[in-house]
Parts: structure tokens; C-alpha cells; sequence
């Protein structure tokens, strides 16, 4: 492993956007649960304006929003800093990775407006959050003291390996992402 030069700064920055995207991820279920989705029928303004009247499901909507376009902008800049200052290319390209699962995540929400929430794309939204968020929180990891230390590397001589059993464990988790993401946005009345 090439460890990369710990930067405390952009190490507090990915943290802080992995606790926002908590937030924002909070905030995309309430609309969802609250059956807010298309309280704002236009997109990206609201009714017409950048500031709609908050009434019934709008808050949700709208909150869901701005904290997404908070999360959206920070994002580009991380993704900036990463390649200004990382000399680590793999961790470079989890920067990239973030920056495209965020921008999916902003068309995505946008056709779900637009085209009056089919489940395919809501559920693709619901799931590509989920990516962002743990690339952020990959990012977090990656860019700790903790993870560039040298530390000395233990072989896995196991069958099956650590390794494979990591990757079919994330692969499980996100098909019951998906498992889950079907009957929510079916069963709160999204239209087909």
C-alpha cells in the first residue's frame, strides 16, 4: 500500500460531508415516508421560483433540495481537492467516483420530478444514494492517519478469503438495498 500524506483538514472534510449526506439521506426518507415526492411538481425551481411556499409535503421536498444541492457543490470541490493534493491515484478516483454518483443522483432526482416518479428511477435514486454515501464515507477512512500509517500487512491465507468475503457481504447489503427500495416506493403510491 502507498500510504499518502495525512492531511487533517481535507480528513475533517470528508467526515463532515459523510455526516451531511446522513442529513440529506434523512431527508430524501421523509419525503419518501411522508409521500412528499411530487409536492413540487417542477424541477430544478419550485412552482416556478427558487423558494416555494411551505405547505404540506413542499418542506420536505424542498429541504431535500437544498441539502442536496449543499451536498452536491461541496462535492465538486472535494473532488477538486482530491486531485490537487492526493498523490494517491486509487483514492483520487474515489473522489471522481463521489462526483458521478452525485451528479447520477441530481439527474436521477430530476427525472423523478419530471417524469412523475416511475419506480425504476426512484428506486435507482433511493440506491445510488446509498453508493454516494458510502464513497464519502470511504473517502473518510481512506484519508485518516489511522489508514496511511504503515502498518505491517497480515497474510489471509483463509478460504474463503477476508477479501471476497467483504465483497460478497457489500454485494448482499446492496441487493437488499434494492429488496428494500422496491416495495417502499411501489407501496407509497408511486405512480407506475
Amino acid at each position: 500500500m502507498i500510504a499518502g500524506t495525512y492531511n487533517k483538514a481535507l480528513n475533517r472534510f470528508c467526515i463532515g460531508m459523510s455526516v451531511l449526506t446522513g442529513g440529506l439521506l434523512t431527508a430524501g426518507a421523509l419525503v419518501t415516508s411522508n409521500d412528499a415526492g411530487l409536492s413540487i411538481p417542477d424541477w430544478p425551481l419550485a412552482y416556478g421560483s427558487m423558494v416555494p411556499p411551505f405547505v404540506g409535503g413542499i418542506r420536505y421536498e424542498f429541504t431535500h433540495r437544498v441539502i442536496a444541492g449543499i451536498v452536491a457543490t461541496l462535492t465538486v470541490v472535494l473532488a477538486a481537492w482530491l486531485y490537487r493534493i492526493e498523490s494517491r491515484g486509487w483514492v483520487r478516483v474515489f473522489g471522481y467516483v463521489a462526483m458521478g454518483t452525485v451528479i447520477a443522483q441530481a439527474i436521477l432526482g430530476g427525472l423523478t420530478v419530471i417524469l412523475r416518479q416511475p419506480i425504476p428511477i426512484s428506486v435507482a435514486h433511493a440506491c445510488v444514494a446509498q453508493i454516494f454515501f458510502c464513497s464519502l464515507i470511504s473517502l473518510s477512512l481512506f484519508t485518516s492517519r489511522w489508514w496511511q500509517e504503515d502498518i505491517a500487512g497480515i497474510s489471509d491465507t483463509g478460504s474463503p478469503q477476508v477479501r471476497s468475503i467483504a465483497i460478497y457481504t457489500a454485494c448482499a447489503t446492496f441487493f437488499q438495498l434494492v429488496l428494500g427500495a422496491l416495495p417502499t416506493h411501489a407501496l407509497l403510491g408511486d405512480p407506475v
